[in-house]
């Protein structure tokens, strides 16, 4: 799974999620702007933007758990 990172780690998350059909690319002009005071990841979720396609419902499983894991 493709994500961004970016700001102090040890700052306050803030966890950017988009909706479908975009991708991680929605949130470019706030994470630099958020990124100051705060941790900011945004993940691409499976299929979207630069993460691979799930092929096979257990790759759709571990695409949840990854998001969970962020």
């Amino acid at each position: 799974m493709h994500y961004v990172d970016e700001g102090p780690r040890d700052g306050e998350v803030l966890l950017c999620l988009h909706g479908e059909p975009s991708w991680g690319y929605l949130f470019r002009h706030l994470v630099p702007g958020l990124s100051a005071t705060h941790r900011v990841v945004v993940p691409d979720h499976m299929g979207f933007g630069k993460s691979a396609t799930p092929v096979h419902s257990a790759e759709i499983a571990a695409s949840s758990a990854g998001t969970q894991a962020l």
